[in-house]
């Protein structure tokens, strides 16, 4: 299929209506099926991904080991549990997580670069270069905040994706031709401004990039991979305002105000994943077997063209490092923190929580008050959990006759019972124990 790259132009006069071609088409269908399959592949559940449910997918453990990470606690009621009882998460696992990143994340490593001229032999003046740019990539920031961030991502997901770039853009803005500060009054003029261009380094977002194969560990052995992102109006324009088919790209409430756009922008295959208002979805795909990198947003086509990166041996922008394997080297994706600690935070969880209830048992003594019409179960639950009941005579509760024949005897029946039923048991305070009235 031919194809060609979608040219640059400046429209600031919005379009009345976008009519893909045959090529655009087929194009979309394709690749909006090649990202359901690699969304697909992320909700599938794998038995390396196992906890305590069983086989979960990838977003789901993900999920599972950052709630680890942040704390996260449920609520006493979705566990059954009565207000006066313990519910805490112990900070076991991010204390871990936060000494070894701080022992390994805050030495920034060196960079070394070999490069190669056209008959093959090392340059190392080409080398140079690309060291210097890489590392000004680096000095933008902060290098030791930087390489701390990637080890914490790693170790907190098992995987950290980088994209390593060039930043270009502009925007139609507002620029100032005069300012008077004894009246106020400002002068200006809209124009074009571009973005001053610079290499940069970003981590993904673990949900936002999505691969192709479990199975293959390299990522520049992967057939495709992509990234998706969400936009705001101006980040769009920021960033696409001189594409040929940015005039086009609406909204999902512009989009879906428009008949015609729903057919033609795949509607249905973005529509779910985005806001009504102000959310673009961006949907980059990288397809090494077909050498195809495209741009679309809400469904419209921005760029299509051959992958940029790379001349004889093409590359994905794309940098991928695990922190700790699986059995299997060569499965795609490490295995995070949260599930190595996993278990073990659970069970602690568990011992904490019971012992901090054991001590508030221990200083509050349980009580047992009668109940009428209670089975024998009810009343064991009762000498368990400290709440309060109402009260009831405790001698309709219990299968005792006592013969009133003498008054002696009924004294003599009562002490025994009191005998009978342990202390802990009994509170006179809440239980109608009255003796003398026997």
């Amino acid at each position: 299929m031919a194809r060609k790259a979608a040219t640059f132009e400046d429209n600031n006069a919005p379009i009345r209506q976008y009519t893909p071609s045959k090529e655009e088409v087929d194009a979309g269908t394709l690749s909006y099926k090649y990202l359901k399959t690699m969304i697909t592949l992320k909700e599938t559940p794998f038995p390396h991904f196992s906890g305590p449910d069983g086989e979960r997918s990838w977003n789901e453990m993900i999920d599972d080991g950052e709630a680890i990470l942040n704390g996260y606690t449920t609520s006493r009621e979705s566990q059954g549990k009565e207000s006066w009882q313990s519910n805490m998460m112990d900070n076991v696992s991010r204390v871990k997580l936060k000494a070894i990143a701080a022992g390994v994340g805050l030495a920034v490593p060196g960079i070394s670069f070999t490069a190669r001229n056209k008959n093959g032999t090392l340059s190392a003046k080409r080398a140079e270069i690309f060291k210097q740019i890489t590392k000004q990539t680096f000095n933008d920031g902060n290098p030791t905040l930087s390489s701390y961030k990637e080890v914490w991502h790693m170790l907190s997901h098992g995987v950290v994706f980088e994209y390593e770039g060039y930043k270009t853009g502009g925007a139609m803005r507002d620029r100032i031709v005069s300012f008077d500060s004894l009246t106020g009054k400002v002068q200006t003029k809209k124009e074009y401004v571009k973005m001053t261009g610079k290499p940069f380094t970003v981590i993904l977002n673990p949900q936002e990039f999505y691969w192709w194969s479990m199975f293959v560990s390299d990522v520049q052995d992967q057939e495709r991979v992509a990234w998706l992102q969400h936009y705001s109006k101006s980040q769009l324009e920021l960033e696409f305002s001189k594409y040929a088919n940015y005039s086009a790209v609406k909204d999902k409430k512009g989009a879906r105000d428009i008949a015609q756009l729903q057919e033609s922008t795949f509607f249905t295959e973005w529509s779910e994943r985005v806001d009504d208002e102000d959310d673009y979805e961006i949907y980059r795909l990288y397809d090494k077997e077909r050498d195809i990198y495209e741009i679309w947003a809400n469904g419209v086509l921005l760029l299509m063209t051959p992958i940029l990166w790379g001349d004889e041996d093409k590359m994905y922008p794309f940098s991928v490092q695990v922190a700790e394997y699986y059995a299997n080297t060569n499965f795609f994706v490490g295995m995070p923190f949260g599930q190595i600690m996993e278990a073990y935070q659970e069970h602690k969880n568990i011992v904490i929580n019971t012992m901090i209830d054991k001590l508030f048992r221990s200083m509050k003594k349980p009580m047992l008050i009668g109940l009428n019409n209670k089975d024998l179960f009810d009343v064991q639950d009762q000498h368990m959990m400290p709440a309060l009941f109402p009260t009831e005579n405790i001698w309709n509760n219990y299968p005792f006759r006592i013969a009133r024949k003498r008054r002696w005897k009924h004294h003599l029946v009562a002490y025994n019972l009191l005998r009978i039923v342990p202390p802990w048991l009994v509170s006179s305070a809440n239980c109608h124990w009255d003796i003398h009235s026997l």
